[in-house]
Protein backbone atom coordinates (compact mmCIF):
# COMPACT_ATOMS: atom_id res chain seq x y z
CA UNK A 1 0.00 0.00 0.00
CA UNK A 2 1.11 3.59 -0.93
CA UNK A 3 0.06 5.76 1.63
CA UNK A 4 -0.25 9.15 -0.48
CA UNK A 5 -3.16 11.39 -1.98
CA UNK A 6 -2.81 9.56 -5.32
CA UNK A 7 -1.51 6.12 -3.32
CA UNK A 8 -3.19 2.95 -3.25
CA UNK A 9 -2.86 -1.03 -2.84
CA UNK A 10 -0.13 -2.73 -5.34
CA UNK A 11 0.52 -6.02 -6.03
CA UNK A 12 3.69 -8.14 -7.15
CA UNK A 13 3.66 -11.86 -8.03
CA UNK A 14 6.86 -11.71 -8.61
CA UNK A 15 8.97 -11.50 -5.44
CA UNK A 16 8.69 -7.43 -5.30
CA UNK A 17 10.93 -7.28 -9.06
CA UNK A 18 7.72 -5.64 -10.81
CA UNK A 19 4.33 -4.31 -8.63
CA UNK A 20 0.83 -3.51 -10.29
CA UNK A 21 -1.27 -0.88 -9.21
CA UNK A 22 -4.76 -3.19 -8.21
CA UNK A 23 -6.71 -0.93 -6.20
CA UNK A 24 -7.22 3.00 -5.56
CA UNK A 25 -9.65 3.07 -2.68
CA UNK A 26 -9.32 5.71 -0.29
CA UNK A 27 -11.23 3.69 3.16
CA UNK A 28 -8.29 1.62 2.63
CA UNK A 29 -5.45 3.75 3.77
CA UNK A 30 -7.69 6.93 5.33
CA UNK A 31 -5.82 6.63 8.21
CA UNK A 32 -2.37 5.27 6.79
CA UNK A 33 -0.30 7.36 9.86
CA UNK A 34 -1.51 4.98 11.98
CA UNK A 35 -2.62 1.79 11.34
CA UNK A 36 -3.61 0.76 7.81
CA UNK A 37 -1.89 -2.45 7.10
CA UNK A 38 -2.67 -4.92 4.41
CA UNK A 39 -2.39 -9.28 4.88
CA UNK A 40 -2.12 -12.00 2.13
CA UNK A 41 -3.74 -15.17 3.03
CA UNK A 42 -0.54 -17.97 3.34
CA UNK A 43 -2.94 -20.44 1.73
CA UNK A 44 -4.81 -18.38 -1.31
CA UNK A 45 -2.79 -15.31 -3.12
CA UNK A 46 -6.01 -13.77 -4.29
CA UNK A 47 -7.56 -13.27 -0.56
CA UNK A 48 -6.43 -10.35 0.96
CA UNK A 49 -7.27 -8.57 3.70
CA UNK A 50 -6.93 -4.83 4.48
CA UNK A 51 -7.21 -3.36 8.45
CA UNK A 52 -8.01 0.20 8.99
CA UNK A 53 -11.40 1.81 10.82
CA UNK A 54 -12.94 -1.24 9.61
CA UNK A 55 -11.65 -4.91 8.23
CA UNK A 56 -12.06 -5.44 4.93
CA UNK A 57 -11.41 -8.67 2.94
CA UNK A 58 -10.87 -9.23 -0.94
CA UNK A 59 -11.26 -12.57 -2.78
CA UNK A 60 -9.49 -11.05 -6.02
CA UNK A 61 -6.18 -10.21 -5.53
CA UNK A 62 -7.19 -6.60 -3.94
CA UNK A 63 -8.83 -5.06 -6.73
CA UNK A 64 -12.31 -5.32 -4.98
CA UNK A 65 -12.81 -5.15 -1.25
CA UNK A 66 -15.43 -6.20 0.46
CA UNK A 67 -16.34 -5.21 5.11
CA UNK A 68 -15.20 -8.39 7.01
CA UNK A 69 -17.34 -8.68 9.86
CA UNK A 70 -15.43 -7.88 12.93
CA UNK A 71 -16.67 -7.53 16.80
CA UNK A 72 -14.84 -4.14 16.93
CA UNK A 73 -13.73 -1.46 14.88
CA UNK A 74 -10.56 0.44 15.12
CA UNK A 75 -8.38 -3.06 13.61
CA UNK A 76 -4.92 -2.62 13.74
CA UNK A 77 -3.57 -6.13 13.78
CA UNK A 78 -3.96 -9.76 12.47
CA UNK A 79 -2.62 -12.68 12.76
CA UNK A 80 -3.68 -15.73 10.15
CA UNK A 81 -3.65 -19.55 11.20
CA UNK A 82 -1.94 -21.68 8.47
CA UNK A 83 -4.74 -24.16 9.54
CA UNK A 84 -7.75 -22.26 10.26
CA UNK A 85 -9.58 -21.49 7.38
CA UNK A 86 -11.78 -18.10 8.10
CA UNK A 87 -15.47 -17.45 5.97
Amino acid sequence: MIEAEQGGVYRSDDGAATWRYVNAERKLRQRPWYYSRVFADSKDTNTVYALNVLAYKSTDGGETFKVFPDPHGDNHDMWIASTIRSA
